[in-house]
């Protein structure tokens, strides 16, 4: 029986390769996600030490049962089925200009192109052409405004959020749709009532620095729910 984190590819595959095929689909490049995930993805040198995160403990759960289509919920099933094999993270820690994204924000990658963009990520897979992560966004959390040379695909799994592009104005996002960030496009995310639930791939420029949260530039304030606060439960605060 394949293991919890060939599951969890093999359903990443089948989401992109749907979108893919999509032509009336506002995210073409998801032609070339489905394209570099068709390629091998041979393990990484390094097994992963499993951590989870004060986001995951509260609103993995709640996200998964909100996934609404049958696709939507076969990735989210196989996400929660394979989490307890991964490595969620917390990308800020405090002092980054976001400290609610502490206990509010997590990430954890299926697949890494070589050394980690930080030395708190680690990944099952180890494929050169492209990144594959997924996020853990609690309700009432601003994620802010930030930027990297890396395009990146965005897939609302579940949970309706907002999210804004540069030139743009805040636009609510529902669970089903892509979105694409270009090289150096700054953008932001911020959660209501629900937590946030999403794929994001980077698909170029993987050797690209982490990008640095542009907070005074974004003018909003998170909207819905409190946050919830707890302690962070095993997982490696990333400076």
């Amino acid at each position: 029986m394949p293991a919890p984190i060939d599951l969890l590819l093999s359903a990443t595959r089948t989401a992109v390769r749907h979108a893919a095929r999509d032509v009336a689909s506002e995210c073409p490049e998801t032609v070339v996600l489905d394209e570099l995930l068709s390629t091998a993805f041979p393990r990484a040198a390094n097994p992963v030490e499993p951590a989870h995160t004060p986001a995951v403990s509260n609103f993995m759960d709640v996200a998964v049962r909100a996934a609404a289509t049958p696709r939507e919920r076969m990735l989210a099933s196989a996400l929660a089925s394979a989490s307890p094999h991964l490595r969620w993270t917390i990308p800020y820690g405090p002092g980054a200009g976001a400290d609610e994204m502490v206990t509010g924000y997590t990430s954890t990658m299926l697949s890494m192109p070589g050394p980690p963009p930080r030395p708190c990520y680690q990944a099952p897979f180890a494929n050169p052409n492209v990144l594959v992560a997924f996020t853990l966004q609690a309700p009432g959390i601003l994620y802010p405004l930030h930027r990297h040379k890396a395009p990146e695909v965005y897939y609302v799994i579940s949970g309706e959020a907002e999210w804004m592009r540069d030139g743009e104005t805040w636009r609510r996002r529902q669970p089903g749709e892509w979105i694409f960030h270009a090289s150096d496009q700054g953008h932001a995310m911020r959660t209501g009532r629900e937590p946030l639930l999403a794929l994001a791939a980077w698909i170029d420029h993987l050797d690209c620095p982490s990008p640095v949260l542009e907070v005074e530039d974004t003018g909003a304030e998170p909207t819905g729910a409190e946050s919830t606060e707890a302690e962070p439960d095993g997982a490696e605060e990333a400076a």
